[in-house]
């Protein structure tokens, strides 16, 4: 299959419209049933250098608060900042009381006091392991589990934000993220348990 797809976009430049073109197979491999397909997607008169993966994050952040969010948290790489920027924008000149969360890294020095925090992976952690692991002779091959448990993704230090969250937030912070290290706390890997989750959580 093929197709064409365009649009009317606004970044407030020269740019008139984008344009997705795509293109796929289905192929069938006994009882499953696959889909691969492609999508290249340009924009119609876009100066040269420009960001549009920024824009296009800035753009779907300020529907989010626009709507009422509080808090966005993106895991969009470098869309990401447009986020960030749509949150600083929400505020204005008032008080802040909409934030972002980065990811991958330390984003918080980005928009000090408007990120609240990062999703840090600690792909240093990952790395150490890995090599530990080799050098004591016990790597083995496959897929290993990086998560809170494996101290393979956390939190930054809140370094700009421990005013707005408060003492005893952080304190609830440490104390689940302990319970998910010895196993006493479990959260949902999958979308359609997690109205279940916070549920009983508010119990």
């Amino acid at each position: 299959y093929t197709g064409v797809w365009a649009s009317n976009v606004d970044f407030l430049d020269s740019t008139d419209a984008e344009i997705d073109v795509y293109a796929g197979i289905k192929p069938v491999a006994g009882p499953v049933n696959l889909d691969f397909g492609v999508v290249y997607y340009g924009y119609v008169n876009a100066p040269g250098g420009s960001d549009y993966g920024y824009w296009e994050g800035k753009a779907a952040a300020s529907v989010l608060f626009g709507q009422g969010a509080d808090v966005v948290f993106h895991a969009a790489g470098r869309a990401g900042l447009g986020v960030f920027s749509a949150a600083k924008d929400a505020n204005g000149s008032g008080p802040i009381t909409k934030f972002a969360i980065g990811v991958d890294s330390n984003q918080d020095d980005v928009e000090k006091g408007i990120v609240l925090t990062s999703m840090v992976k600690r792909v240093d952690e990952a790395v150490y392991s890995t090599i530990k692991d080799a050098v004591e002779g016990k790597f083995t091959p496959g897929s290993v589990r990086y998560d809170v448990a494996a101290n393979g993704v956390g939190l930054t230090d809140f370094a700009n934000t421990k005013d707005v969250i408060g003492a005893e937030n952080l304190k609830k912070l440490e104390e689940v993220t302990k319970q998910i290290k010895e196993g006493k706390f479990s959260v949902p890997e999958k979308r359609e348990d997690v109205s279940a989750f916070l549920a009983a959580q508010r119990k």
